[in-house]
C-alpha cells in the first residue's frame, strides 16, 4: 500500500505543477494538449499493464510513470515556446530532472522510482542505453509503446484536419521522402529527426515506430486500430515509401 500511496503523491503533484503554468485558469493550448496527452498515456500504460498481468503495485507504477513521462514539456513550453527539442532542450532531460529537484520522488529512493526516472529520461531516445537496468528497461518499454500509441492517434487527428503543419513547422509540407531517411529505416528499421526534411519523412518516422513497440496488446492495438492503414492515405506513393510502408504491415501483421 505504501508504495500506491507513493504513486497517487506523483500524480498529486503532477497536477499542482501544472497548475502552476495556469493563466486566468487556463493552460496555453499547447500545454492543455499534453496534459490531455499524458491523461492518455497514463490509461494506456495501466491497462497494458494488467494485460501483461503485471502485478497491482508495478500497474500502479506505470500509471504514475505515463502521467509524468512528459512533465519536461511544461517548463519547455514555458521557456522556450516550442515543445521541439532540437530547437530548446531535451524534454525528457528536463522531466527527469524536474522530478528529482521537485516531486514526492526526491525524497523516496529505490526499485520503483529509478525505473520511473529512467522510463521519463529515456521515452524519446532512438534507443535505450545498454547499461539500463531491467526492471527500468521493462517499465521505459512499457511507457514508449503507450506514448507512440496515442501519438498515432494525435496525428491522425491533425492530418484529417489538414493541420499536421501546425505541430511541424520546421518541415516542408510538401515534398518526396528524403533518400537517406528512406535509407535509414530500411536499413535500420528507424528513421532519426536529424534526416527529416518533409512532412513525409515525418511520417514515415512514425510508421516505423512499429518494428520499436516491445509488448504484444501495443501490437495488437496498432492492428485493431488499424493506425497503418489509415496512414497510407497520406503518404506518397513513390520515392521508397510504399515499400517501407509494406514492410511495416507485414511486421505488425505478423507479430
Amino acid at each position: 500500500m505504501a508504495l500506491l500511496e507513493q504513486h497517487r503523491m506523483l500524480v498529486s503533484w503532477l497536477r499542482r505543477y501544472v497548475d502552476g503554468f495556469r493563466k486566468d485558469r487556463r493552460l496555453p493550448p499547447m500545454m492543455q494538449s499534453k496534459w490531455e496527452h499524458s491523461a492518455r498515456v497514463a490509461r494506456l500504460c495501466r491497462d497494458i499493464a494488467r494485460e501483461l498481468d503485471w502485478a497491482e503495485e508495478d500497474s500502479s507504477l506505470a500509471e504514475a510513470a505515463g502521467w509524468v513521462h512528459d512533465v519536461g514539456r511544461f517548463s519547455q513550453w514555458a521557456e522556450y515556446g516550442t515543445m521541439t527539442d532540437a530547437l530548446s532542450i531535451d524534454h525528457a532531460q528536463r522531466g527527469h530532472d524536474v522530478l528529482v529537484a521537485q516531486s514526492p520522488l526526491k525524497d523516496h529512493h529505490g526499485r520503483g522510482s529509478e525505473a520511473l526516472l529512467d522510463a521519463v529520461r529515456c521515452h524519446n531516445m532512438l534507443e535505450l542505453p545498454v547499461e539500463l537496468a531491467q526492471g527500468s528497461r521493462e517499465l521505459s518499454w512499457l511507457v514508449r509503446d503507450a506514448d507512440k500509441l496515442d501519438i498515432f492517434e494525435v496525428v491522425q487527428d491533425y492530418l484529417q484536419q489538414g493541420r499536421l503543419g501546425e505541430l511541424l513547422p520546421r518541415l516542408e509540407a510538401e515534398g518526396p521522402p528524403s533518400p537517406p531517411l528512406v535509407e535509414e529505416i530500411t536499413r535500420r528499421r528507424r528513421g532519426s529527426y536529424s534526416n527529416a526534411k518533409t512532412i513525409a519523412d515525418f511520417l514515415l518516422i512514425m510508421m516505423s515506430w512499429v518494428y520499436d513497440l516491445n509488448y504484444a496488446p501495443a501490437l495488437r492495438r496498432v492492428r485493431e486500430r488499424d493506425v497503418l492503414g489509415r496512414l497510407r492515405a497520406y503518404l506518397p506513393r513513390d520515392g521508397g515509401a510504399a515499400s517501407l510502408l509494406a514492410g511495416a504491415e507485414s511486421h505488425v501483421a505478423g507479430a
